[in-house]
């Protein structure tokens, strides 16, 4: 067994990055601040013989460090919002997004382009359902509402995201995103109705909407 020993200031604050890592992967599963504390002190127990009350006072400042410079995370509002981001996302400024480059960006998705695996699985997919068509959604509300419909290739576009149903009768949503610059990133499939029931569905959207083009990448939105 590792005999305890007082950490350096070098230590202390290599241990408090450590636990801020962990207590950000917990709030992302979902945990609550109690939760994730607890996650958080038993990793470091496990991992580190620093006295334990040395430990608890790391998990507390690394905590309060969270709280003091995160940018809002789905479900916890013990992290706080960034200042300059409209609390009103339908009126956020974006690039309009447009039923002829999202029919342009679905030719690179195996289940919605034309002639695609929707197609080899349902022949009716091309002679029923072969048509694309987006609704351009004003409000939030109406975006709820587009996105109860259940046929494939059909979708909803608002500001700048556009969510293609992938799956004819189903709930999956082909998700991408339009950036200033023009370019169209594919970066998420939702299954909305559960997302909507939940009550999650507007932190949601607001993410998407401002999630960058490395975040959206690396799913970190």
């Amino acid at each position: 067994m590792v005999e305890e020993y007082e950490l350096s200031e070098e230590e202390r604050r290599h241990l408090i990055k450590v636990a801020k890592d962990i207590f950000e992967e917990a709030y992302e599963f979902g945990d609550s601040e109690s939760e994730a504390e607890e996650v958080v002190l038993k990793a470091l127990s496990k991992n580190f013989s620093a006295p334990y009350s040395e430990l608890e006072e790391i998990v507390d400042v690394a905590k309060r460090e969270i709280r003091d410079t995160s940018t809002y995370k789905r479900g916890h509002s013990i992290l706080k919002r960034d200042d300059a981001w409209s609390k009103d996302i339908e009126d956020i400024p974006t690039p309009e997004i447009t039923e002829e480059e999202m029919i342009e960006k679905c030719q690179a998705n195996p289940w919605l382009k034309r002639g695609g695996a929707a197609s080899w699985d349902d022949v009716l997919v091309e002679l029923e359902y072969g048509s694309y068509g987006w609704q351009k959604c004003k409000t939030i509300e109406e975006l709820k509402e587009c996105l109860q419909q259940d046929v494939i290739r059909a979708g909803c576009i608002f500001k700048n995201l556009a969510f293609t149903n992938q799956v004819h009768g189903g709930d999956e949503w082909w998700t991408v995103k339009k950036f200033a610059d023009g370019e169209l990133i594919a970066f998420e499939s939702i299954t909305a109705r559960p997302i909507i029931k939940s009550g999650e569905f507007e932190d949601l959207i607001e993410r998407f909407m401002k999630a960058t083009k490395q975040q959206c990448k690396d799913l970190t939105y």
